[in-house]
Parts: C-alpha cells; sequence; structure tokens
C-alpha cells in the first residue's frame, strides 16, 4: 500500500466517524439571571440531542 492511498484511507475514516464525536450542546435558560444573596435560582437546561434514554 502506498503512502497517499494509507492517507486517502485515513481521511475517509475521519469523514465516516466525523459524526460520532458524542458532541452535545448544552442551553442553558435564562443565561444569565442576577439575584441577591440567599435567593432560590432556578435554571432550565436542554440539550441539543438525545443522549441514550436521558434526552428528558
Amino acid at each position: 500500500m502506498t503512502t497517499m492511498t494509507f492517507i486517502i484511507m485515513i481521511l475517509i475514516l475521519g469523514m465516516y466517524f466525523q459524526d460520532s464525536t458524542g458532541q452535545v450542546t448544552v442551553i442553558q435558560t435564562p443565561t444569565e439571571k442576577h439575584v441577591q444573596n440567599g435567593q432560590t435560582v432556578t435554571l432550565t437546561c436542554k440539550i441539543s440531542s438525545a443522549i441514550g434514554r436521558q434526552s428528558d
């Protein structure tokens, strides 16, 4: 196998597995909240995609 063929195979494998990196985006609302010391704060977080059975 030539070096060029090997490099092309590695690049193809990299593109094939690119979507399976496990990256998830977490979105928090509100993005910031100003409160006084001692106040209760509630933040809501949502994820960009399902994570196993823990998506909700």
